[in-house]
Formats: structure tokens, C-alpha cells, sequence
């Protein structure tokens, strides 16, 4: 447990760095860093019903990007389900990203807090994952946590650095060195 996180697959220098940022140097150090909270991606919301200032997990299909210049240039992409519409705004992306979305009949899995923009409902800069039209949805069996983190690391990086971590614990069972005082054990 004392081993150093760079055992753990992706973690080269750049992120070892990162990690070292928050503390986090060693495989132990990754088991105690605790969550912020928890969001509820188990099951997904017709967009319909989607509520200003809930976070919630959609999934439809693209039938709009177009760029906004303004204040900030902005890529506006709007999702449809059977149920209505939503817009998603990216403000940070690349030309990679944008010829994807740009892609006929895509269809998008989103997370991200519904907020007002403007006059239209809106989500900023939502996770999202291309799926494809014969993917079928399965829930997850478990809220997904939310870390404290750092410049230049993701969530998703550290939700694979933990669950690494929590492998490794699992493997490793018998030699656990116990931090509890033995007295309180006993109550």
C-alpha cells in the first residue's frame, strides 16, 4: 500500500506530478482520498423533464452545431430525444472535437447541471460519450464519485487511479496493516 502511485498504469511523471499536488503520492494515499460527493448517473432523464440546477444523465441525438461568436466564441450543439430538445455549449473544444459532433445521426450520452443561458435552457461544457444506435443502456449499479482534484487531472483520470487502488487493496486483503486502535476494534 506504501507503493508509489507511478506503479499504477498511466501514471508517468506528468501525472505523478499532478497527483503529488494533491498529496497524493503513494497507492494509500489514492484509498484515502475521499470524494466531494456523489452525482446519479443510474438511469437517464427524458430531456423534457430535465430541472434548472439538477445535474442529470440524457442521451439523444444531434440535430444541430453551429458556432456562436459573441462575447466568446462558443460551439452550440442541440441534443434531441423523443421528449424535446436541450442545448449544450462548448466554449473550450477543438477542431477535432467539432468534426466530430459534426458527424450525420450521432448520438450522445451527456451529463451536466441544466442551467438557464440566456433566454434557453442549457447545459455548459457536459461529459459526453458518442454512442451508437445499437448500444443499449445499461445503469450503473452505483453513484459515481466526484474528487477533489487538480489542474491538468480529470475526474475520469482519478476515478481509474482509485478503482486501480481499490484493486490492488482487494489483492492484498491478508496484509493490510490495521489503523484502528485495537480497543476500539473490540467495542
Amino acid at each position: 500500500m506504501n507503493s508509489p502511485c507511478t506503479v499504477l498504469k498511466g501514471v508517468g511523471d506528468r501525472v505523478a506530478e499532478r497527483l503529488a499536488h494533491l498529496g497524493l503520492n503513494t497507492i494509500l494515499d489514492l484509498l484515502f482520498h475521499l470524494p466531494l460527493r456523489y452525482e446519479d448517473r443510474t438511469h437517464i432523464v427524458p430531456i423534457a423533464r430535465l430541472t434548472i440546477g439538477h445535474s442529470s444523465l440524457i442521451e439523444g441525438h444531434i440535430t444541430k452545431v453551429q458556432m456562436r461568436y459573441g462575447g466568446k466564441r462558443s460551439v452550440v450543439v442541440t441534443l434531441e430525444d423523443d421528449t424535446g430538445s436541450v442545448e449544450l455549449r462548448f466554449y473550450h473544444f477543438s477542431a477535432p472535437q467539432l468534426r466530430q459532433l459534426q458527424i450525420p445521426n450521432i448520438r450522445l450520452r451527456c451529463f451536466g447541471e441544466l442551467r438557464w443561458l440566456g433566454n434557453q435552457r442549457g447545459i455548459v461544457h457536459p461529459e459526453y460519450q458518442i454512442i451508437s444506435t445499437s448500444d443499449s443502456f445499461t445503469a450503473s449499479d452505483h453513484l459515481t464519485a466526484v474528487y477533489p482534484t487538480a489542474e491538468g487531472l480529470s475526474q475520469t483520470v482519478l476515478r481509474k487511479l482509485v478503482k486501480q487502488a481499490f484493486t490492488i487493496l482487494e489483492s492484498s486483503v491478508n496484509s493490510l496493516q490495521e489503523f484502528l486502535p485495537l480497543a476500539l476494534l473490540q467495542q
